[in-house]
């Protein structure tokens, strides 16, 4: 990074401004950010088991590394293999994220064919001229041709059946 990438001081007046601001509110609080920042970065150096590993810690630390920073790094390799599991579990398991996937398509296109009418009349733009004559907003969205909604019946009843079916039970049980 040349001297013609970093940003100015000058130019971070506002930024500034506001990292002040919050520091006097929490200092009114009592809570001095800059102290607690630098203890936790504390902390974490002296969890470090290896002499070498502090005194690197420490060497970064005076090349004008921010100490917060790294105690970050230091945490986050330490947890890594627990957040591998975190991670697993928010964006879903690799072997139904494909199926998950497909599900949501399937409902995306599910979804534009029960609302052809209203999506291709907003983009033809009489979505405005259904308001200037006055039709209530309700009916602006519900009007759809009957095949589309006999179509979401039909999508309905699949989706119950396959809900009875899962669930042990038929129809003819309910």
């Amino acid at each position: 990074m040349n001297d013609a990438d970093k940003p100015k001081i000058e130019e971070l007046a506002q930024e500034m401004a506001f990292g002040n601001r919050y520091r006097e509110a929490r200092r009114i609080e009592g809570i001095d950010i800059a102290q607690f920042y630098a203890d936790l970065a504390a902390a974490q150096e002296q969890t470090l088991t290896s002499p070498d590993a502090r005194e690197d810690f420490t060497e970064l630390c005076n090349d004008r590394c921010f100490p917060i920073t790294l105690a970050a790094l230091v945490v986050l390799l330490r947890y890594s293999p627990q957040l591998e599991s975190y991670w697993a579990e928010l964006v879903g398991r690799p072997d139904n994220r494909a199926e998950s996937a497909r599900n949501l398509k399937l409902a995306i296109q599910r979804l534009e064919r029960i609302f052809v009418d209203v999506i291709s009349s907003e983009k033809q733009g009489q979505y405005g001229e259904k308001r200037k004559r006055g039709m209530p907003p309700r009916l602006q969205c519900s009007q759809r041709s009957n095949r589309s909604v006999q179509r979401s019946a039909l999508t309905a009843h699949i989706i119950r059946a396959k809900r009875l079916r899962s669930a042990g039970r038929s129809d003819s049980q309910v």
